[in-house]
């Protein structure tokens, strides 16, 4: 069964390795368009979304033996059946653009992975999404009654 709900349902957690080191304007302005990409493309809540930055220095990262290269390993990790296989698809196009944007030429071997996690294994507020599912439903049904 495929899940369709609204954007207060996904809590994205974005993590992002990247190499070389950035400069604070440049994870700042990353951090941002990420938050607007998954906005603007999966239609999720902006003050939902996390972003994490991790750099990485030239001794330890390298694709092929070569440690010069700039390049990105983005993961989201969000609830699964937030989103269609044609929003992730743009997702991953927008962000793969987003780092050209930002710093030019990338690896081929920079990777962006979407994690659907199952809503009773994805905790918010200290709550499953699928109790926060269930809840809001309730609500809902409770103020349709009045």
């Amino acid at each position: 069964m495929f899940l369709r709900h609204k954007v207060t349902v996904a809590m994205p957690y974005i993590n992002i390795t990247i190499h070389p080191v950035l400069t604070d304007q440049q994870a700042e302005r990353l951090s941002r368009c990420m938050i607007q990409a998954m906005s603007q493309t999966m239609g999720m809540n902006q003050d939902a979304v996390s972003v994490a930055i991790q750099e990485s220095n030239a001794t330890q990262w390298t694709i092929g033996g070569q440690s010069e290269l700039q390049t990105a390993f983005i993961e989201i990790f969000t609830t699964i059946g937030a989103n269609g296989p044609r929003q992730k698809a743009r997702l991953i196009e927008d962000l793969h653009a987003l780092l050209l944007e930002i710093f030019g030429p990338v690896a081929e071997a920079s990777y962006i992975v979407i994690h659907e996690i199952p809503a009773q294994n994805w905790g918010y507020a200290g709550q499953t999404q699928l109790d926060r599912m269930k809840n809001r439903n309730e609500r809902r049904f409770f103020f349709s009654q009045l």
